[in-house]
């Protein structure tokens, strides 16, 4: 196998386009993935109350998921103490 010059041991990268200079670039798209999506101006505003209802929904669901394992819990503490050996 014949020694390979220097240019052919870099790695192979794809090479980009150069960007353009920053008065050439269009501000109001940034990406091409961004052009394609709904335009920031008509983007509705958030629901306040809907945000509040969706926390306390989260809260009291968790709360109620956790409540079963803080009793299984409670109920162990007591054997816990008793026959625990290293206390």
């Amino acid at each position: 196998m014949a020694p390979r010059s220097a240019q052919e041991r870099r790695p192979m990268v794809a090479r980009t386009p150069r960007m353009p200079e920053p008065e050439a670039r269009r501000p109001e798209v940034l990406c091409q993935s961004a052009a394609a999506s709904i335009p920031a101006d008509a983007a509705q505003e958030p629901n306040v109350l809907l945000a509040k209802i969706r926390a306390i929904m989260f809260f009291s669901w968790s709360f109620m998921l956790s409540l079963p394992l803080f009793v299984t819990m409670l109920a162990m503490a007591p054997f816990v103490q008793t026959l625990d050996k290293y206390k």
